[in-house]
């Protein structure tokens, strides 16, 4: 995201992402 409020919400979106990724990757619907 553009100019986050704090690194805690920047880190928690991009682990996010990748949990999602992660989960579609292993059970892909």
């Amino acid at each position: 995201c553009l100019r986050c409020p704090s690194l805690s919400s920047h880190v928690g979106s991009v682990f996010g992402l990748l949990s999602l990724i992660l989960v579609n990757i292993d059970r892909p619907n």
